[in-house]
């Protein structure tokens, strides 16, 4: 007797749980999508009746195919509860001012991350609402941190502007100053650690109205 005819019999013998119950309404239901996607395709393959081969091929596309629709249908209401129970969670019932004091402490505890960012967007939809909708998590334009996109979602807000790194190519600073260069106004705290900085020394000259700190 197959492994799979041992683990069928065994669902099927265990009524005490209910599990026949289930296994027999679930078989159902699946005999229903391959029985309408099966007359689907005969419709348009008059000939796979005919053809053990075809027939064949034509079973396993069906189950494939109704395995990918059941499966679309369980991952969206398993996303819908995941999004009601974190809704549910304590977290979630202060008040959203509060939620982002304390995103702000974990994303400015340590080393300003785009990575950091992204982690805790993707915890829940309310944490990624307020995550990307409060410009001050932004306002870090680090080479290698997608500068394009914190200058973008940073909005209005003072720049903290940062090369860490001194290993970079002249094409990258050149990249880094075309984004950060024309938000020269916004610059607060600048560290430059590049031998290419002179790129960036044009705009310098221009006025600077927040600028506190520059090293470089």
């Amino acid at each position: 007797m197959s492994e799979t005819m041992k683990v069928s019999d065994t669902i099927l013998a265990d009524d005490s749980t209910g599990n026949a119950c289930s296994f027999t309404v679930a078989e159902s239901a699946v005999d229903a999508v391959i029985n309408t996607l099966r007359s689907e395709t005969d419709s348009t393959n008059p000939h796979a009746d005919t053809d053990p081969l075809l027939q064949a091929d034509s079973g396993m596309a069906i189950i494939a195919s109704a395995q990918k629709l059941f499966s679309s249908i369980l991952a969206h209401r398993m996303a819908s509860l995941g999004r009601q129970h974190n809704s549910l969670l304590p977290i979630n019932k202060l008040p959203t001012e509060l939620v982002a004091q304390i995103l702000s402490l974990a994303i400015f505890s340590h080393t300003w991350r785009i990575s950091t960012l992204s982690t805790l967007a993707s915890v829940c939809v309310r944490w990624w609402r307020i995550i990307i909708n409060t410009p001050s998590f932004w306002a870090v334009a680090r080479m290698g941190e997608k500068p394009d996109l914190a200058a973008k979602k940073s909005k209005d807000r003072s720049l903290v502007v940062e090369i860490v790194d001194g290993s970079h190519r002249h094409w990258e600073m050149k990249q880094f100053a075309d984004v950060v260069g024309p938000q020269a106004h916004r610059w607060r705290f600048v560290y430059l650690r590049s031998p290419y900085v002179r790129d960036l020394f044009g705009y310098l000259g221009g006025p600077l109205p927040r600028l506190e700190e520059l090293a470089i």
